[in-house]
């Protein structure tokens, strides 16, 4: 009855809002898991710009973190650590006048 397809729709209007949070703003690739997405973000769109303004916050030398002293295999590691664990994909987002990234459900 008309109860049972009101929460059909409802399901329905969550699972469309989910595939938009996993679809890249800049490129509407759709990516699957939240985690993945701001990966995407970091390594696709970002890198250079976090190289660029987020310096500061890495030792290149030691492929180290300045703020949580977290070690690093590769350079490129340590941009998606500063871009995801410390939010700053978020930063660049708003800063283009996207939408920032949900932080609950990332694994970050």
């Amino acid at each position: 009855g008309y109860k049972e397809h009101r929460k059909v729709r409802a399901t329905n209007i969550s699972n469309k809002e989910k595939i938009k949070t996993n679809c890249c703003q800049l490129c509407d690739k759709n990516i699957e898991g939240l985690s993945s997405l701001w990966q995407h973000y970091t390594n696709s769109h970002f890198q250079n710009y976090l190289r660029e303004s987020y310096s500061n916050l890495m030792d290149f030398e030691e492929i180290r973190c300045k703020l949580c002293a977290k070690q690093m295999k590769q350079k490129q590691g340590l941009f998606v650590h500063i871009g995801t664990v410390h939010l700053k994909v978020n930063e660049v987002l708003v800063k283009y006048g996207l939408k920032p990234l949900d932080v609950k459900d990332s694994k970050m």
